[in-house]
C-alpha cells in the first residue's frame, strides 16, 4: 500500500475564542495513501513530482488489506522498515516521536500521549486543536465505519478513483492547523482514471467487488 507523510505551515494562530483546544501544533498534515500500489510498481511508474517531496522509501504496512491497514495508520503507525534485532516496542517509541517534526508541535509528543484511545485524530483534535477530515475512495473505509471516529468531516467519494475532486475540496484554516486523510482509488486494482468507461473494466474481485454488486 502506498501513502505519502507530508505537513506544511499554517497561517498564524488568530485571536478569536474557539472551543476547541487552543492550537499546539503548526503545521497542516496530510496523510495520503494510494491504495493498492506497490512499490515496485511506483518505481516502474518513474513518478516525477512524487519525489520531490521527499525521498521515496521502501517500508511495509502492518495489514495487507484496506481496513485494518487504515486503523493502524489511524493509530499513527505508518509503515515500518522492518528493522532487524529491534524491540517492537523501541521501533515503536522512536516512530511516534517523529510526529514532533511533522506536526511542529509546541511540546514533545510521546506515545503516553496517545493513550488510553491509542487514535491519531482523538489526539490531534482534542489535544492539539486540530480539525480533522477524511475523504475516502474504498466502500471498506466508509463513514459508518469505525474509523470515522473523532473527525470533523468525514466522506465516502462519489468515485472511488478521482483524487482531483479531493484536492479540490481541501480547505485550510488560518487560524488552527488541519489533518487530512486522502485515500486515493485510482492505483487500486484495476488502475482506472474518472473518465474511463467502468463497462470496460476487468472484474473486480474481494469485499469491494462484492459491495458492489449489493441491491
Amino acid at each position: 500500500m502506498g501513502f505519502l507523510n507530508w505537513w506544511k505551515s499554517s497561517a498564524a494562530l488568530a485571536s478569536e475564542p474557539d472551543p476547541r483546544p487552543e492550537p499546539r501544533g503548526q503545521n497542516n498534515y496530510l496523510l495520503i495513501v494510494l491504495d493498492s500500489c506497490r512499490f515496485d510498481s511506483l518505481l516502474a511508474a518513474n513518478p516525477k513530482h512524487l519525489l520531490k517531496l521527499g525521498p521515496l522509501e521502501k517500508r511495509w504496512s502492518y495489514a495487507s488489506w484496506t481496513a485494518p491497514a487504515h486503523y493502524n495508520l489511524l493509530m499513527g503507525l505508518l509503515p515500518h522498515t522492518s528493522p532487524i534485532h529491534v524491540f517492537a516496542s523501541e521501533h515503536y517509541k522512536q516512530d511516534y516521536l517523529r510526529y514532533n517534526e511533522r506536526l511542529g508541535t509546541r511540546q514533545p509528543i510521546e506515545f503516553k500521549h496517545l493513550l488510553p484511545h491509542l487514535y491519531l485524530p482523538t489526539l490531534l483534535k482534542h489535544q492539539l486543536g486540530y480539525t480533522t477530515h477524511a475523504m475516502v475512495s474504498m466502500p471498506v473505509l466508509n463513514p459508518s465505519t469505525l474509523l470515522n471516529r473523532d473527525f470533523d468531516s468525514y466522506r465516502l467519494m462519489p468515485q472511488h478513483n478521482d483524487m482531483a475532486a479531493m484536492v479540490e475540496q481541501l480547505r485550510f484554516e488560518p487560524d488552527r492547523p488541519s489533518f487530512y486523510l486522502l485515500n486515493v482509488g485510482e492505483t487500486h486494482y484495476p488502475y482506472a482514471l474518472p473518465d474511463e468507461d467502468p463497462s470496460l473494466w476487468p472484474r473486480i474481485s474481494g469485499v469491494n467487488g462484492v459491495l458492489k454488486r449489493l441491491d
